[in-house]
């Protein structure tokens, strides 16, 4: 029996803080495109010094995964972000408090998950999960969030596909956004992305079978990357500002009439000024580290009844 590429379905769980690697089975259904799961090559060759050539019974060494999606921004339709959207957002050691993530440097406060994919009758799975989300977005489309995870694999198994009901949600669209980069400044921009630049590692253990125990985020590097229209220096320095290494706050507001989405950035520094073209319009293609100013507060996503 054929297995069809396109019948795939991720459901995803939050895993107990106090028990980071322990799989819980995916309750949470995320929307994704083009879903994969590929155990990593850690196959271990065995070549000895003897009388004839070639291997020996070769074994594979730690039993780890990567896992790979893209998903839309959205929102729940009332209040916050899509249910498993949450739970993704905080693997990639964002912490959540009263509807704001913001990054964590606390081991105890990074959330790992369970991710359970479906692919017509065949269940992958990754536990002790934790990755990196990279956001981006074309004018008047749909904002993606472009997820990599890395866990322990088990062994797959067979089983029928999830029939979960995705949330209906439209996605949140760069169009009818409000955008500032500095005090009063609002730059004509296509292309926008946010980057965590998350460093993650696996915890190794001899102890447990799989000879790791669960991921961790040791360092991140977030940057932002924008087509600016080129503007004169007295209505943007980006040169100026680039040589002066003078941060700038950013804020995107997006809506779906039901829920805004903040995010912002109290300090971008222009790491980059490239000269771009954009259909004969000059451009200035912007890379500006998100800076701390007082902790963990170098970029956040916070989530809002639009209505109130």
């Amino acid at each position: 029996m054929a297995l069809l590429t396109r019948k795939r379905s991720i459901l995803v769980s939050q895993e107990a803080a106090e028990a980071p690697g322990d799989p819980v089975a995916g309750a949470t259904h995320v929307l994704v495109a083009e879903p994969t799961i590929t155990p990593d090559d850690t196959f271990q060759r065995r070549q000895f010094s003897r009388a004839f050539l070639g291997n020996a019974l070769g074994v594979v060494g730690e039993h780890t995964a990567h896992c790979r999606f893209r998903t839309e921004l959205r929102s729940d339709g009332t209040s916050a972000l899509d249910a498993g959207l949450l739970i993704l957002l905080q693997a990639c050691g964002l912490a959540l408090d009263t509807g704001v993530l913001s990054p964590t440097s606390v081991v105890a406060s990074q959330l790992t998950a369970t991710i359970d994919l479906y692919e017509d009758g065949l269940l992958k799975r990754i536990s002790g999960a934790m990755g990196n989300v990279e956001l981006t977005g074309e004018f008047g489309k749909q904002v993606w969030c472009a997820f990599d995870f890395w866990g322990v694999w088990p062994e797959p198994t067979d089983a029928e596909m999830d029939e979960a009901t995705p949330n209906t949600q439209t996605p949140l669209r760069l169009a009818s956004a409000a955008f500032t980069l500095g005090a009063g400044h609002t730059p004509t921009v296509a292309n926008l992305g946010i980057n965590l630049n998350n460093q993650v590692v696996l915890r190794p253990d001899i102890t447990a079978a799989a000879a790791v125990i669960h991921a961790l985020i040791t360092e991140r590097d977030p940057v932002v990357t924008l087509d600016a229209e080129a503007a004169l220096v007295a209505t943007h320095d980006a040169y100026g500002l680039w040589l002066a290494g003078t941060p700038a706050a950013l804020s995107l507001l997006l809506t779906d009439t039901d829920v805004n989405v903040t995010i912002a950035a109290p300090a971008v520094q222009y790491r980059q000024v490239a000269e771009g073209d954009r259909e004969g319009v000059m451009t200035h293609d912007l890379t500006g580290q998100c800076n701390a100013v007082d902790g963990d507060d170098e970029l956040t996503i916070t989530a809002a009844d639009a209505g109130v």
